[in-house]
C-alpha cells in the first residue's frame, strides 16, 4: 500500500513537530497516529475511494490526537482512574487540536490543499463522535460525520486496545474485535464494519508493517 504521507514529512515541519510532541510526551503511544493512519487508509483503499481522498486521510488521522500536546502529560499517564473533571479535560483535546492545527496551517500555506486541510482539521475534531450521537465535542450521529472520522473511529479504538497504556493492559487483537463489532453498540458505523475486519485480516494486524515504526 502507499504510503501517503510521505511526500509532506519534509515540507511541513512546525506540524509534524507539534504531532511529534503530542505522541512523544505519551512514549508509550508513540506510534499510534502512525498505526491509526496505516489501517484507515487500508479501510479507504477497500471501499474504493479516490486517491485524492486517501492521501487527506492518512494526514488526517496521522493528526488526529495532536490536542493531546495541550493536555497536562501528568493527566495523559494518570495509572488510576479519571475523575468526573479530568474526563472532561481529555475531551479538549478535539478542540484544542482542530484550533491549534488551524494556526499552524495557515502558518504554512502551500503544503496542503484546501481539500486536504479541510479533512484534516474535520478528523481533528470528530473522530470522538458517535453513530448514535452520544460521542463528543458535538454530538452529531450518524451520517453527519464524515466518512474519514467513521473510519478513524474503528482505527482509534483498535490501536488503543491492542496498545499498552499507564492505566489499562493489552487487548488481544481477538478481545479488540470482539468489543468494537459486537460491545460496542451504537459506537461504530455498522456499514463500515466488514471493511474494517477485511482491512486488519489483510494487513496482518497486528504484526503488519506499521507496529514496527518507530
Amino acid at each position: 500500500m502507499t504510503d501517503y504521507f510521505n511526500p509532506y514529512i519534509n515540507n511541513n515541519r512546525r506540524t509534524l513537530t507539534l504531532m511529534e510532541m503530542s505522541v512523544e510526551g505519551e512514549k508509550i503511544t508513540r506510534n499510534h497516529g502512525l498505526i491509526v493512519a496505516k489501517v484507515g487508509t487500508q479501510m479507504a483503499v477497500e471501499l474504493g475511494c479516490t486517491t485524492t481522498f486517501t492521501r487527506a486521510l492518512y494526514q488526517g488521522l496521522f493528526f488526529h490526537d495532536i490536542g493531546k500536546n495541550y493536555l497536562p502529560l501528568s493527566l495523559l499517564m494518570k495509572p488510576d482512574k479519571l475523575t468526573y473533571q479530568e474526563r472532561e479535560l481529555i475531551k479538549e483535546h478535539c478542540m484544542l487540536g482542530f484550533i491549534e492545527g488551524s494556526k499552524s496551517l495557515q502558518e504554512y500555506p502551500g503544503h496542503f490543499t484546501h481539500y486536504e486541510q479541510q479533512l484534516m482539521l474535520t478528523v481533528i475534531l470528530t473522530h470522538h463522535e458517535r453513530w448514535d450521537g452520544t460521542g463528543y465535542p458535538m454530538g452529531i450521529k450518524g451520517e453527519e460525520i464524515t466518512l474519514a472520522s467513521r473510519i478513524c473511529s474503528y482505527c482509534d479504538v483498535l490501536e488503543a486496545l491492542t496498545s499498552g497504556r499507564s492505566y489499562k493492559s493489552i487487548s488481544t487483537i481477538v478481545d479488540a474485535i470482539r468489543i468494537i463489532t459486537e460491545d460496542s453498540p451504537g459506537q461504530f458505523d455498522p456499514s463500515l464494519k466488514d471493511v474494517f475486519l477485511a482491512s486488519i485480516e489483510k494487513l496482518g494486524f497486528p504484526h503488519c508493517v506499521c507496529t514496527g515504526c518507530t
